[in-house]
C-alpha cells in the first residue's frame, strides 16, 4: 500500500511540473499548444487507475468481528477433599490432559493458571455452540469431579478465530 501511494504522489509530482512547464512555454510555443495539452491529458488519465487501484486496496483489509465464547473461571472449591500429593497429581495429570484433548479438538481456545494462589485458580475460553456443552466437556476433568475445582461458566464476546498456539 505503501508503494503505491509512493507512486501516486510521483505521478502528481511529475503532472504538476508538467503542468507548470507547460503553461511557461505556452506564450513561446502557442501553436503546439494542442499537441502539448493532449499530452497532459494522456498522462493524467494514465495516472486514474493507479489512483483507483490504491484507493480499492484499503478496501482489502480484514474486517473485526466477534463471536460468542464462554469463559470459563476454574475456582478452588469450597470444602474440597483432602488428598494426599501423589493422588493430587494424578488428578493434576487427568485434568491438563482433558484440557489438551479440548484444545486438539478446537474447542478450548485458551487456559491457563492465576499465579496469585487466591480462590480463583485459572481460566478456559471455550469455542462450543453452549453452555450445556461446555458443562459436558468438564464432566470429563477430573478436578472437577472430583471435588477439587468448581466452576462459573459466563458466556464471553471476543475475536473470531481466537487461537493460541501452545507451541
Amino acid at each position: 500500500m505503501e508503494f503505491i501511494t509512493l507512486l501516486q504522489i510521483c505521478y502528481f509530482a511529475f503532472l504538476i511540473i508538467m503542468i507548470l512547464n507547460q503553461f511557461s512555454l505556452n506564450s513561446i510555443l502557442a501553436e503546439n499548444n494542442q499537441l502539448s495539452m493532449k499530452i497532459l491529458l494522456t498522462l493524467l488519465l494514465l495516472t486514474l487507475p493507479i489512483i483507483t487501484m490504491a484507493q480499492e486496496k484499503g478496501d482489502d483489509e480484514p474486517q473485526f468481528s466477534m463471536q460468542k465464547y464462554y469463559f470459563v473461571f476454574l475456582n478452588s472449591a469450597m470444602n474440597g477433599p483432602k488428598l494426599d500429593s501423589a493422588t493430587t497429581a494424578d488428578i493434576q495429570k487427568g485434568h491438563l490432559d482433558n484440557i489438551t484433548k479440548m484444545w486438539k479438538e478446537g474447542k478450548c481456545k485458551l487456559a491457563g493458571p492465576f499465579l496469585d494462589n487466591s480462590n480463583m485458580r485459572g481460566i478456559l475460553i471455550m469455542d462450543v455452540a453452549s453452555e450445556d456443552e461446555v458443562r459436558e466437556l468438564l464432566k470429563n476433568d477430573p478436578a472437577i469431579t472430583n471435588g477439587l475445582l468448581a466452576i462459573e461458566i459466563k458466556p464471553w464476546y471476543g475475536p473470531v478465530g481466537l487461537k493460541v498456539d501452545p507451541d
